[in-house]
């Protein structure tokens, strides 16, 4: 009886293979938020300037751009547990011995090492949906997709507060030991939820190793200009400059051989389907739809109210507990409505967020956004469930294994992109903004000014010009917000299905 325990699964536990692979999703959303939070106080602790702490952050997010574009395609050919349970066993290895031996490691070790944790935690995310919707009953899919959508609010919002409460309570550390908790527990209820599988290597053979080299290889290059970019100067910086130029002419070649030869990966024939492509485009948006609560509260508290991650806990972790307990109306709405009114309500709330957002001044703290963040929170809770019912009620078999190759860009490279463009536009607008509010001081009257009375105009001027860079960030997401609604017109009445209401 003892020695059972020890045994693999003889039959496939539909609870237990979903169970592993919804941790693996909550890990890998989680530990990336956290660790790009808590990045200021690992280059501390290993002496980094502020550029090193960056590339460990893009050989992080780059690995798991790579991976999640290829596990489709293995998952198929390998087998999902045997990608589960070696990844899984990986990431324990790494999460417990960094820590430790961290202070033997020096900035190209660091790189490696969490480019190999980008690699593991980049599986997860394209097995959830494929595995859940094929382990479970359609009656129960709904629910599935509601906790899915979950772990983006957990990583996002109470990602902030758990980061800060690790860091500052207890120790760096603590965010590598907490994940190896959920990498023993993936491994386990994949080893006892999954039967091992034959390899396909029939399939394995027809591997378009070429294509995928392309693609990985053009949409990394794509994220490093973007990431990088502003801190290496855009136009000025020669790597930027090459690598946005490479990764154009890369995924252009891509595209030729996918479109001209059948046998390549991740065909792009899918986007021939009006509703799969116009969701697609709205999943891409969907990175800036919510940066008012991953991105525009948290530097606002933390430029202007000198707040802590800790601290702006307090309100992101409103959030999550709002979208969490939203989620189950937001199943009811999804079973009785159409998907495209559910995303055009949720993406109205995230416009009236942003209509809040442009009222905002040096005095706002953490009650003034209270309600900004639990109207963005449930937008952004129906657009999600009715996005990902969307996709799964359009998808056909014969799109499911290309589609899949491009989660990554939607899941990956556009929140990416959208935080480092937005990131850039809040600079350029804060410059404009603190020339114009200077300008009114005149240069003459300086010299009837104390040293230290010019230090606080120039405070005000600083203070006067992050709130006006604020405003337009929230002005243009605003925008956002309207080509989404605009994209939604465009959706044609879902296809007759048993999973939410049609239209005939």
């Amino acid at each position: 009886m003892f020695l059972s325990l020890f045994y693999g699964a003889k039959e496939t536990k539909p609870l237990f293979a979903v169970i592993s692979v919804f941790l693996g999703a909550v890990l890998s959303t989680l530990f990336i938020r956290m660790f790009s939070l808590s990045l200021a106080d690992i280059r501390g602790v290993f002496a980094f300037d502020m550029q090193e702490g960056t590339w460990i952050n893009v050989s992080l997010n780059s690995a798991q751009l790579i991976s999640m574009t290829l596990t489709p395609w293995f998952m198929v050919t390998l087998g999902t547990e045997k990608i589960l349970m070696s990844t899984s066993a990986i990431l324990l290895g790494i999460f417990l011995s960094t820590p430790l031996l961290g202070g033997y490691y020096g900035f190209e070790v660091l790189i490696v090492i969490h480019f190999i944790l980008g690699l593991c935690l980049g599986v997860y995310l394209p097995m959830t949906i494929s595995l859940a919707l094929r382990s479970l009953q359609p009656s129960v899919w709904l629910i599935v997709m509601a906790a899915y959508s979950l772990r983006v609010s957990l990583g996002m919002d109470a990602g902030v507060g758990i980061s800060g409460t690790l860091v500052d309570t207890f120790s760096w550390q603590w965010l590598y030991w907490v994940c190896a908790f959920f990498a023993v527990l993936i491994f386990i209820f994949a080893w006892k939820g999954i039967p091992l599988s034959k390899v396909n290597y029939a399939l394995l053979s027809e591997t378009d190793w070429g294509g995928m080299a392309l693609k990985s290889l053009s949409l990394v290059l794509l994220y490093v200009a973007v990431v990088q970019g502003e801190m290496l100067g855009w136009e000025n910086s020669g790597l930027i400059i090459s690598c946005l130029i490479s990764s154009v002419i890369l995924f252009g070649i891509f595209i030729c051989r996918a479109l001209f030869f059948d046998k390549t990966f991740a065909q792009p024939h899918w986007l021939a389907n009006r509703n799969l492509c116009l969701c697609f485009i709205i999943s891409c948006l969907y990175g800036f739809l919510m940066l008012a609560n991953s991105l525009f509260v948290p530097s606002f508290l933390s430029s202007i109210g000198e707040l802590k991650p800790q601290q702006i806990g307090e309100v992101t972790n409103i959030a999550f507990i709002v979208y969490l307990f939203f989620s189950p109306i937001a199943v009811w709405l999804a079973k009785r409505i159409d998907a495209r009114l559910l995303m055009t309500v949720g993406v109205a709330l995230i416009g009236c967020s942003c209509i809040l957002g442009m009222q905002v001044d040096y005095q706002w703290r953490v009650h003034e956004f209270i309600p900004l963040m639990v109207i963005q929170s449930i937008g952004e809770c129906l657009v999600l469930i009715g996005l990902i019912a969307s996709f799964v009620v359009n998808m056909q078999p014969q799109f499911a294994l290309h589609l899949g190759a491009y989660v990554s860009i939607a899941r990956v490279l556009m929140p990416a992109i959208s935080g480092a463009l937005m990131n850039t536009y809040l600079r350029i607008s804060f410059d404009e903004h603190f020339d114009a509010k200077r300008a009114f001081i005149q240069t003459g009257e300086q010299k009837l000014l104390s040293e230290d009375t010019s230090l606080t105009l120039l405070s005000l001027i600083n203070r006067e010009a992050y709130v006006g860079s604020f405003i337009n960030g929230f002005s243009l997401t605003f925008i956002i917000v309207i080509i989404a609604l605009i994209l939604i017109l465009f959706l044609k009445p879902l296809p007759k299905n048993n999973i939410v209401p049609h239209n005939e």
